[in-house]
């Protein structure tokens, strides 16, 4: 390390243990980044799926919308226990499809849940489409930034800013 960064030289591992960096790293962490620019997160997103409402080829594109917010929340929060769902490292999503309010209206609403005792961070959170707009969101390839955008609110975009003071 230097005052103007770090470098690497071939492929190595940086990671918060690293020379040069000032945080240390906690029992267990994973994460750091690769030479090549690969992103390594402590961060985990569990979806459930409490009904059939949502699709196996859905399933997989919610899947896709964790791993980007993995390349963007890095850090660990500390593991909680959530009645009727058991332990939880680190944000629970139910996921369904219900009527909301019809075609072209509300295409899908996030809410948090739970929070944490310390430090108001999001534990449990559900993500509900319309099932009037999920067919044509998927068709269109609109599902994904749609479900970006729902899953933002349930890491706490939005929907927790208050709360934490930051907004007024």
């Amino acid at each position: 390390g230097s005052a103007t960064g770090i470098t690497s030289t071939n492929d190595q591992f940086w990671h918060q243990d690293s020379p040069g960096l000032a945080r240390l790293a906690e029992a267990g962490d994973r994460f750091g980044f690769m030479g090549d620019g690969t992103v390594i997160s402590d961060y985990h997103i569990q979806l459930i799926y409490p009904d059939s409402s949502v699709s196996g080829n859905q399933r997989a594109l919610f899947e896709e919308v964790v791993d980007r917010w993995r390349e963007v929340i890095l850090g660990d929060v500390p593991d909680v226990v959530v009645p009727g769902i058991g332990a939880v490292d680190d944000l629970a999503i139910q996921i369904r499809a219900k009527a909301i309010d019809g075609s072209s209206g509300t295409l899908a609403e996030a809410t948090v849940t739970q929070v944490r005792t310390a430090g108001s961070l999001p534990a449990l959170a559900e993500i509900t489409f319309d099932n009037a707009d999920l067919p044509s969101l998927e068709s269109s390839a609109e599902l994904f930034d749609v479900a970006l955008h729902e899953m933002g609110h349930t890491v706490g975009i939005g929907t927790l800013w208050q709360r934490m003071g930051l907004v007024s």
